[in-house]
Parts: structure tokens; C-alpha cells; sequence
């Protein structure tokens, strides 16, 4: 896996599921790097492990064997000699057997025709090392035995840029994506499935389509203008017109003829929810992962609007400022959070890869916008419209904002549902600023948290295995990558915070406040004059789009975190946020497809897709660092069911052929109900058929 910008912690669990044992890869390693040398286990949550390779030296290694065409064979000996010499010094001290693995080729070389002439020049000139031309394979059963152990994610720029600001370049992708991954893993593949299982080669096309956008210079938005806005949005809006259309198509065979006004909803427990029926924003409640006729439910938790200035439901009081920021009030207990929802925009000097900051920074605070309340059916929202003035762009010499100024419209609309205990923010920029980074800062209201920034920043260790100094190529940042929420929390309380399609956050050095990056607006593909970097990461050319120029909108949501919602509700109701049951019309039979008897289980069912012979395949995880169980029921008796590995029974897949590699243990089956048992972090996969 030659040049992904880090490793995800789940990535030996998934490697195994389909088979494979070891891991090359050349990104991503920090300080440990020193002491594990270049092989070692690498161990995910789950306690899954494979044999991962650290090409310390980049994915191109042995490029500088690659000579002329035209090369005289005593000028081809001297090059070898000396290249071969530093290769050996380069990677020896960190090997932990007599075998390398010398990668010869890099992005944009063609093959060379003459390696094995280099290759016999190498074994004549070192008459101990053994030189072949090899395999991946070869090399992995010539790995020695492995002493070390590295666990979690793997995303450190000791040895090689990490490159992780690529995690809010052209955001929109970031967005398009995770709605194309929504639209087929929660309506079109589990509708399918319901369904009878028909649409399995449009669902593969479709699948097809999006992962032609999942490259990492694709996905991270860090290529030419051309890739991503000719090449990568027309297939978003593949993915997008074709997969609704199918999703519309199944939901209307799957809820019957008729006019009854009905809800699906995709997750598998019963919840409440606020949908728009009619125009108005209707509290309603559904069935576990079904149809639910739309029926309004009637209770003491409606919203209010107080003046411009403040909105409630019967948990949370929002209080909202002119500058658009806003404090949350418990009703039961008075206790006020920290001040949410307060932008800040900061010069950006870096390009599609890295943040460099450039000053001044400029915020929202203090501004004074036009402040509206309303409330619409069960939904009250509170408006704010206003302007920041930001810096046009970067002076000439690139070292500090312009002192030309430009407006920037912003509107946000900060919205509390009936019965809910989280604040909805949908917020609109007009972006005519170039060169900056736009981020909205939430606080918690108190310090050291669990949760922390920063980073160490070892620059200069002394390895007393290798003896070596060396600095790091890219020294860690307080940024990261989160997927839907990240929180933190204190001894009293805490905040999470949800996202739809964002990708960056940090959590800021009092540890108490938590940034969402919302857009990144950068010039250049590639700068080679960063601080926060070592030379280039890619070559040096404008992209004018990556500044984001024009209209861009977001969502987020805000919680806080007390005794009535810790961190596993408030992934729920992120959940439940980013999922909101579809209004459709049907013949009014409500039915519950699958649905999880607990109504508080931290499992997570991430896929319901048609298996074969009519089968359904379920696919739940545990997020959880403890065994968890759980209850299933069934819209039918279960007549069978079998535990698989991620490749679903389809041994075509993965790399050996053996028939299981780890899976789950069985579901305990009675009628229409599944006990199912996950490890910690297991990802538990099942064929069941349905009577």
C-alpha cells in the first residue's frame, strides 16, 4: 500500500478478514520507528495483526538504480557501486533480519530495461549481498521472525511527510462523498436487500462509479483542478441522480401502493424524529429499520422562540448572540455550556497538502448581525445573517495577509427539534477570501479534559538501538481526521460535537475547546518553502480552485455531554442526526424489517445488503473496548444463519483460499429473535435466511 497519508487502527482487522498477512507500506511511521526497526506486528483494537514492512526509505527506494538507456557498462558499475552503498547504509540499520526490500520505480518511470544487468553489476560489486529480482511474495516469506509490536493508527511524518491537511482541502469532496456512501449503504443496498435483491449490478455499477473518486490524491482533493472538477463531480452526480432514482424506485415497491403518508427509517431501533410532512416539521415515530405509518407524536417537549434572542425545547434553552455564537442551557439542572459556534479565519500560506499559518487571524466575535426567531411546527430555529471582512489573499512576499479587505457573507440557523438534546447548526459562507482557513470553535466551558491536543514534538530523539539523530520530515500538528463526531469530556461534563462530511478537527491547548475545520482555501498543489514541512510533497503548480471560491454550506451539530447523554448517546444521536427517517407514501402497513431489542446498545449495524439465495448479510461492529452483546428481531423466523468473514463467503476474494479467516461467533437463533456476542472492536458479519 505504496502512498496512502496514514493508516487506519481497523486496517489489520480488515486485512485479515479478507486474508491477507502482511502489510508494505512506506508513510505514516513516527518515533517508534526507532526502536521497532523496519518489520514488526502491527495490532489493531481488535487484537487482530499482520506482519507489516516499513520502507523507511520511501516506496522508491531503489530508484537511483535506474539509469540512462544509453549508459556504458563501466559507467553503469560505478553508478551501481556507489548508489547500492548508500541504499545499504540508508536501510540496514533498520532492518531486523539479512533481507531488503528495494523498491525500484516511482510515480511517472517507466520500467527499467536493464535492471537485471544492475542487479548482477550489484552482486559482483557486493560479493555478500544476494541480489534478485523478486516478488511481494518472495520477500514476505523471507521476513524474519518479528519481535515488535506497533499498535493503532499509524499517521506520523518522522520518515515521510503525513501530509494530513489534506483532510480539509476542497471540503466538498469530503461532503459529495458521504453522501454518495450514504444513499447506497443506507437506502439502496438495504432496500435491495428487503426487496428481493434485483439491483445488484446497478448497486455495483454505482459502487464502481464512486470508488473511481477514492484515490488518495483523488478522495483528498490534492490534484489538478481538472481531476476533481471535470473528473471526479460528474461522478458524484452519477452516483447521486442514479442511486436516488433506484432508492425512490425499491422504497416505493417495498411500502406498497397507496396514499398513506409513511416514514423509513434506515437505523434498527424505534426512535422519534422530526420530518418535514407537508412543509411542516413534524415530530414522528418510527419502527426499528422499517416503514411507520407518519403519525404526529404528542408530548410535553415542544419548542419555543423567545424574542430574536433565544429558543427552547423541553430539555435545552439556546441563547444565541448577534455574531451568531451561542450558549446551551440545561433545563432540568441550569448548567451552562461554554460559548459554541464562533468562527475564526486564519491566513493560510501552506497548499493542497499542509496548513501553514500566515497572520492576522480574524473572527466572528463581537460582530453584530441581523438575529431572527421562529418556530415551525416542531422545530424552532434562530437566523443569524452577518459579514466578515477577511484579508483578500496572502501579500506578495506570501509571509502575511493582505491589508485589502473583502466581504464575506455568512448565515446560520441554529435549530432545536422537539424532544431532542442536541442544537442543529446549518451555517452558509459566501467565500470570496483566498488563502485562509475558516473554522468554527465550540468550548465546553471547562478545562483538562480527557480528551487533548497537541502533540509531542520529538525532533531530536537519540535511538539507543540505532544510535541515530534524525529530524522529523513532518512534525506532528494538533490536527486529525474524525468521521461523524468527536467529543471531549471532563470530570463534570463535555461537549461532542457532529459533522456531516466534515473531516478536520483539533481540540485547541486549553483542551477544552474543539475546532472544526469548514474550508481551506489554498492556491498551489505543492510549495516547497513550508516550515511545517520538509520540501516538496507534490510539483509546484497553481490550482486556482482549491481556493473554494463562491458559496459553500455546512452542518453541524452540538451536544452536551452531562448524566443524561454520555459519549455513546451522543454518537446515537449523531447517528440519528446524520439519518433522519425518508417520508414516503405506501399502503400504511407498518413493518419492522430488523431492529435491536435494547434500546440503548452501543452496536453498530454498518451493512444491510442482499446475500445470495435471497439471504440477507448483516454486518454489525462494536465500538466498544468491552464485549457486547445484543438482541435482533426479525420481521420472520430465521430458518438459518452462518457467520462469515468480511468476504462474505465469496472466496474469489481476499488473497488465500482458505474457506473462514476469523469471524463472530454464531447467532444463538430462536424463531424470529438473534443473540449475537461482539468482542471488543469485533466486526461480526452473518448470512441469514429468512422462512
Amino acid at each position: 500500500m505504496a502512498d496512502p497519508f496514514g493508516h487506519p487502527a481497523q486496517l489489520p482487522q480488515i486485512l485479515r478478514a479478507f486474508g491477507y498477512d502482511t502489510y508494505v507500506f512506506a508513510r505514516g511511521m513516527g518515533d517508534e520507528g526507532e526502536s521497532v526497526g523496519s518489520e514488526f506486528w502491527w495490532v489493531s483494537p481488535s487484537g487482530d495483526r499482520v506482519r507489516a514492512a516499513h520502507l523507511v526509505d520511501h516506496y522508491s527506494n531503489a530508484l537511483p538504480l535506474v539509469g540512462p538507456a544509453d549508459e556504458g557498462p563501466d559507467a553503469l558499475r560505478r553508478r551501481v557501486r556507489a548508489k547500492t552503498a548508500r541504499i545499504l547504509d540508508r536501510l540496514t540499520p533498520y532492518a531486523n533480519g539479512d533481507v531488503l526490500l528495494l523498491m525500484v520505480g516511482d510515480d511517472h518511470v517507466d520500467a527499467y530495461a536493464r535492471l537485471p544487468e544492475a542487479v548482477r553489476e550489484m552482486r559482483l560489486v557486493f560479493p555478500n549481498v544476494d541480489a534478485r529480482i523478486g516478488s511481494l511474495e518472495e520477500f514476505a516469506a523471507a521476513m524474519p521472525p518479528l519481535q515488535h509490536e506497533v499498535s493503532g493508527e499509524i499517521a506520523s511524518g518522522r520518515y515521510r511527510p503525513i501530509l494530513r491537511g489534506v483532510n480539509s482541502t476542497r471540503v466538498w469532496i469530503k461532503q459529495e462523498n458521504v453522501a454518495c456512501e450514504q444513499l447506497l449503504l443506507e437506502r439502496c443496498e438495504p432496500l435491495d436487500a428487503l426487496t428481493g435483491g434485483t439491483a445488484r449490478d446497478e448497486l455495483r455499477d454505482l459502487w464502481r462509479m464512486l470508488l473511481q473518486n477514492h484515490p488518495h490524491d483523488s478522495i483528498c482533493g490534492c490534484s489538478i483542478d481538472a481531476v476533481h472538477d471535470v473528473d471526479m463531480a460528474p461522478r458524484f452526480a452519477y452516483v447521486r441522480e442514479r442511486g436516488g432514482a433506484l432508492a425512490s424506485r425499491l422504497l416505493e415497491r417495498l411500502a406498497g401502493r397507496g396514499t398513506t403518508r409513511m416514514v423509513w427509517n434506515p437505523l434498527p431501533w424505534p426512535r422519534e424524529a422530526v420530518v418535514t410532512i407537508d412543509g411542516r416539521p413534524t415530530r414522528t415515530r418510527a419502527s426499528g429499520l422499517g416503514l411507520s405509518t407518519a403519525t404526529a407524536v404528542e408530548g410535553d417537549s415542544a419548542v419555543a422562540a423567545q424574542g430574536d434572542a433565544a429558543i427552547e425545547n423541553g430539555f435545552l434553552r439556546v441563547e444565541i448572540e448577534t455574531d451568531g455564537s451561542f450558549f446551551v442551557v440545561d433545563k432540568a439542572t441550569g448548567e451552562r455550556s461554554g460559548r459554541q459556534n464562533r468562527l475564526i479565519s486564519e491566513g493560510d500560506r501552506g497548499d493542497e497538502y499542509t496548513y501553514s499559518y500566515a497572520g492576522p487571524t480574524v473572527g466572528s466575535e463581537g460582530l453584530v448581525g441581523t438575529r431572527a426567531a421562529s418556530v415551525t411546527g416542531d422545530r424552532a430555529t434562530a437566523t443569524v445573517e452577518l459579514v466578515m471582512r477577511l484579508p483578500l489573499r496572502l501579500r506578495d512576499d506570501r509571509f502575511a495577509r493582505s491589508p485589502e479587505l473583502v466581504d464575506c457573507p455568512v448565515r446560520m440557523e441554529i435549530s432545536l427539534d422537539a424532544g431532542a438534546r442536541r442544537v442543529d447548526v446549518s451555517l452558509q459562507v459566501d467565500n470570496r477570501a483566498s488563502d485562509h482557513r475558516l473554522r468554527v470553535l465550540c468550548e465546553t466551558g471547562t478545562r483538562a479534559l480527557t480528551h487533548q491536543s497537541g502533540a509531542a514534538f520529538a525532533l531530536l530523539e537519540r535511538s539507543n538501538r540505532f544510535e541515530v539523530r534524525r529530524r522529523w520530515i513532518e512534525p506532528p500538528t494538533s490536527e486529525a481526521c474524525l468521521h461523524d463526531f468527536v467529543a471531549v469530556k471532563g470530570a463534570t461534563k463535555g461537549l461532542a460535537i457532529g459533522v456531516d462530511g466534515l473531516r478536520e478537527y483539533s481540540v485547541l491547548h486549553d483542551g477544552g475547546t474543539i475546532a472544526i475545520t469548514l474550508l481551506r482555501a489554498v492556491g498551489f498543489l505543492s510549495r516547497g518553502d513550508l516550515p511545517e514541512r520538509h520540501g516538496h510533497a507534490g510539483p509546484e503548480l497553481a490550482t486556482p480552485s482549491a481556493q473554494c471560491i463562491g458559496t459553500r454550506a455546512y452542518r453541524y451539530a452540538v451536544l452536551p455531554l452531562d448524566e443524561q447523554t454520555d459519549v455513546t448517546r451522543a454518537a446515537r444521536s449523531v447517528r440519528e442526526w446524520l439519518s433522519p427517517p425518508l417520508v414516503t407514501s405506501g399502503d400504511g402497513r407498518s413493518r419492522c424489517f430488523v431492529s435491536f431489542m435494547e434500546s440503548d446498545t452501543p452496536l453498530v449495524l454498518s451493512a444491510l445488503r442482499a446475500g445470495p439465495d435471497g439471504a440477507l448479510v448483516l454486518r454489525i461492529a462494536n465500538p466498544q473496548r468491552e464485549e457486547v452483546s445484543g438482541t435482533l428481531r426479525f420481521d420472520r423466523p430465521i430458518r438459518a444463519s452462518r457467520s462469515v468473514d468480511l468476504r462474505e463467503g465469496d472466496l474469489r476474494l481476499g488473497h488465500t483460499g482458505l474457506d473462514v479467516i476469523r469471524t463472530a461467533a454464531p447467532l444463538d437463533v430462536d424463531g424470529d429473535v438473534a443473540r449475537l456476542r461482539l468482542q471488543p472492536y469485533e466486526i461480526g458479519t452473518w448470512v441469514v435466511q429468512l422462512a
